[in-house]
């Protein structure tokens, strides 16, 4: 039996309780004055009613000793035989944080593999990761809240090469880039005690969003935008180009070009769309994703991506550079 403002775990929601009453909903064929847990989602805008006496996919949130136990299980956690939508759904639909470890640790040994063959992950593949992942994520932000420092430490360790990344080729200063990254996990830990971590897209979205609004603030500040400049030497002559067609090169050793060529290439781009291209293509995230956490609207990243990809053939056919992988 639950209190109210306990916090449990609903299927795949964390949620608190908020009121424990009665309810008739004899009108949707459901048994009459039967009394319910009025659950509020932590991290989203969502409520459910669920009878007391139904709680099979109600239980209390890892403690801080099972999310200690979880993570030092990493190691030993065995990945799944079979990796197919079935298996998924049906590992997934356990309800626990094992479960989607063991989801997320089994598409991330299988995706080390393909990119030593240079294949892609399969569209269900990356569901299934991103969807248990950010279960995981729920329960590990919210142990880290209720004490557990060990839970943050792995959310930070999975989430930090991407985020300073993202960082340092917004800024090109390595350590603007560092105070940045520093601030943001600050600013992280602070949102996550007062529990205003949203989860209505990836962890490492949710701090990409913070370290964006880091960086716009402390350009205000300076009146400036650092990450506009493009350096004493504006000249494009070190990019590869010709040399591309006429080689007959293996087709991997072209497409490692043609990627290093666009790399060189978006230095040179504004500020505002470098990053949205980096966002998309480097980072995978959806343009929904992309316009939250540069705070703008989904029809403003998509024009910035529109510039920055007629800038970038531009430049391409200016400096005889092919931009074709196939």
């Amino acid at each position: 039996m639950f209190k109210i403002n306990d916090y449990v775990v609903y299927q795949y929601w964390v949620c608190k309780v908020l009121d424990i009453k009665q309810l008739d909903y004899s009108d949707m064929g459901f048994k009459k004055d039967v009394t319910y847990y009025i659950l509020g989602s932590v991290y989203e805008k969502e409520t459910f009613d669920i009878p007391i006496t139904n709680i099979e996919h109600i239980r209390k949130p890892l403690s801080k000793e099972e999310a200690i136990s979880l993570i030092d299980s990493i190691p030993s956690i065995q990945p799944l035989e079979t990796l197919n939508d079935v298996e998924y759904k049906q590992t997934i639909h356990n309800y626990n944080c094992n479960s989607y470890l063991k989801i997320v640790k089994s598409i991330y040994q299988k995706n080390l593999k393909n990119i030593s063959i240079n294949k892609k992950i399969s569209n269900i593949d990356d569901r299934y990761f991103h969807t248990a992942e950010r279960y995981l994520n729920e329960e590990l932000a919210l142990a880290y809240v209720e004490g557990n420092n060990k839970a943050f430490d792995l959310l930070l360790s999975r989430n930090e090469v991407k985020l300073f990344s993202y960082i340092m080729f917004v800024v090109h200063d390595e350590q603007l880039a560092n105070d940045i990254f520093q601030e943001t996990f600050v600013k992280a830990i602070v949102k996550l005690q007062n529990r205003l971590y949203s989860t209505s897209g990836k962890f490492c979205s949710w701090l990409m969003r913070i370290a964006h609004n880091v960086i716009i603030d402390g350009y205000r500040e300076q009146g400036h935008f650092r990450m506009i400049d493009q350096g004493e030497n504006n000249d494009l002559s070190c990019l590869r180009g010709d040399s591309i067609l006429d080689s007959f090169a293996e087709r991997e050793m072209i497409r490692n070009q043609v990627l290093d060529d666009v790399q060189k290439l978006m230095m040179y781009l504004p500020a505002n769309q470098r990053e949205v291209v980096y966002m998309r293509y480097y980072q995978q995230m959806s343009f929904k994703e992309i316009a939250e956490t540069t705070n703008v609207s989904i029809n403003t990243s998509l024009g910035r991506m529109r510039y920055a990809l007629l800038n970038l053939r531009r430049m391409a056919k200016e400096h005889h550079i092919c931009l074709q992988l196939d």
